[in-house]
């Protein structure tokens, strides 16, 4: 079993110290650094000798530092996954930290399982935060179906559109990313959104939609 090198992001360091007490049991975990913000963050990132697998970040880091740092990560790290942090989940939340390029979302007071199982999976996967995810943690967390609702209603962005209409055209991921210059982990963030905000299954899913909205031509 290949060992997950893992960075942890948080402003509190009694935080932090229970979070890497916890991880460092799993047999394939090894935290090997922490940050108190965003610009600590990648001044840890930028001398660390191991390369990072999973990097936790907290969302309560202040809003520029935080994109700053994910999209420093993006550029530098192309291969990290981000798991956002966060006291309060909403449907806003989700999409925001999706479209983003985060790989999952997690509450602070999720369970020790939970939060391991979520390492383990982005780790194999391009994201974790897939609409089985989105619906458990809505009926464990009690997240308003106002909020769920929100994600699916909401008008597609442009570049949500334009990542659409290059999948529909069956461009990999990586061929998205280039087209739009932006990172593979980016075109996966908006895939995700895509298929919250319409509601659908699959890439199918995604093509009856555009079709039927007129976003794309057959």
């Amino acid at each position: 079993m290949n060992t997950i090198h893992i960075v942890i992001a948080h402003h509190e360091r009694l935080f932090r110290s229970g979070i890497r007490s916890l991880l460092n049991k799993e047999s394939n975990f090894n935290v090997i650094s922490e940050a108190e913000n965003g610009k600590k963050l990648l001044a840890v990132l930028q001398k660390s000798k191991s390369i990072p697998d999973i990097i936790l970040l907290d969302l309560r880091i202040p809003k520029r530092e935080g994109i700053t740092a994910i999209e420093e990560i993006h550029r530098t790290l192309p291969n990290a996954k981000i798991i956002a942090l966060t006291s309060a989940l909403s449907g806003t939340v989700i999409s925001n930290m999706l479209g983003a390029g985060i790989s999952s979302c997690l509450l602070k007071n999720t369970s020790p399982e939970t939060l391991i199982r979520t390492i383990n999976e982005a780790y194999t996967k391009s994201t974790f935060c897939n609409e089985k995810e989105i619906q458990t943690q809505s009926a464990t967390h009690k997240i308003p179906k106002r909020d769920l609702n929100k994600i699916a209603h909401t008008q597609l962005s442009k570049r949500e559109i334009d990542v659409l209409a290059l999948i529909c055209a069956q461009h990999t991921t990586s061929e998205v990313a280039d087209k739009l210059f932006i990172s593979p982990r980016t075109v996966d963030g908006h895939r995700n959104n895509l298929l919250l905000k319409t509601q659908s299954r699959n890439i199918a899913g995604l093509v009856l939609y555009g079709i039927e909205k007129s976003l794309i031509k057959i």
